[in-house]
């Protein structure tokens, strides 16, 4: 947790081997846009896309995440991913222009959080099916990452009867 925001619970950094690396070489491989991060938490990613050459827009439910974003120098808005309209709103929040296309959208760690996960896949798929649209075509890449509990470092734990609960 970063010294500087005691209260957030997801303030990870993009380290080598991370969930937030992995989606940004993956999002590498794009052509230059924004990438609009979808349950941005602090924005871990925007950074480790920067390095890559694109924007970032970060789009969070909670206020605390989306102060610490804008505080930090980050393109972010606070936008539940359960609202009714979130696909209209986030489509105008992120209006893709010939000089700044969406690159990407990602949604990492976030998906088992939300109580409809149903929902929320289709409420994805529609955002970026829009952005198509408005994009004559191109289509963004969807990056998402679920945590996996089968991971061998669980794994180990869980068979010889242990589950560590941390506060992540």
């Amino acid at each position: 947790m970063s010294s500087d925001s005691p209260r957030l619970k997801y303030d990870f950094g993009a380290s080598p081997g991370s969930t937030y690396a992995r989606a940004a070489g993956l999002l590498a491989e794009e052509p230059p846009g924004r990438v609009v991060d979808l349950g941005a938490g602090v924005g871990a990613l925007a950074h480790a896309v920067a390095t890559h050459g694109h924007g970032y827009i970060g789009v969070d439910a909670d206020s605390d995440n989306v102060a610490t974003m804008l505080d930090r120098g980050i393109d972010a808005v606070q936008l539940d991913l359960m609202a009714v309209d979130v696909v209209d709103r986030v489509v105008e929040l992120v209006a893709p222009t010939s000089t700044s296309p969406i690159a990407g959208v990602a949604m990492l760690d976030v998906i088992e959080h939300l109580p409809d996960p149903k929902r929320s896949v289709s409420v994805v798929t529609q955002i970026i099916d829009r952005i198509a649209e408005l994009q004559e075509g191109r289509h963004p890449l969807f990056v998402v990452s679920i945590p996996n509990v089968a991971h061998s470092d669980l794994g180990v734990k869980l068979v010889t009867g242990r589950w560590d609960v941390t506060a992540t």
